[in-house]
């Protein structure tokens, strides 16, 4: 089975283009009845993984990428990009914002 990419970014080094597909695919769905907005690349998957949540935690204790690593038999470059990917999927800038969206709420409080 051969998928058929309905980004409109496909590199044009593979000789072909999938804007008219993408636009089809939108129009077809559109014409469904399906919500067509946009919503962001990486929505689909905002939930760190367990790792990545290790990671973050021991980024929130205060620990460097370096210390992480060192504690998670990690390479620093692991650690790196699993911080990366924590920041983007709870959409925050740095580490200073991880306790906050690690810590435990309190089960009797709202929100």
């Amino acid at each position: 089975m051969r998928w058929i990419s309905c980004s409109p970014r496909t590199p044009r080094s593979s000789g072909w283009d999938a804007r008219p597909g993408a636009t089809r695919c939108h129009d077809e769905l559109h014409a469904t009845g399906v919500d067509t907005t946009r919503t962001p690349a990486y929505d689909a998957v905002a939930v760190p993984t367990a790792q990545e949540k290790q990671v973050a935690e021991a980024a929130a204790a205060g620990l460097t990428n370096a210390a992480v690593a060192h504690r998670m038999h990690l390479s620093p470059q692991t650690v790196e990009v699993r911080v990366s990917h924590v920041y983007r999927k709870l959409d925050i800038s740095g580490r200073t914002e991880l306790p906050r969206l690690l810590s435990p709420r309190d089960p009797g409080t709202a929100g």
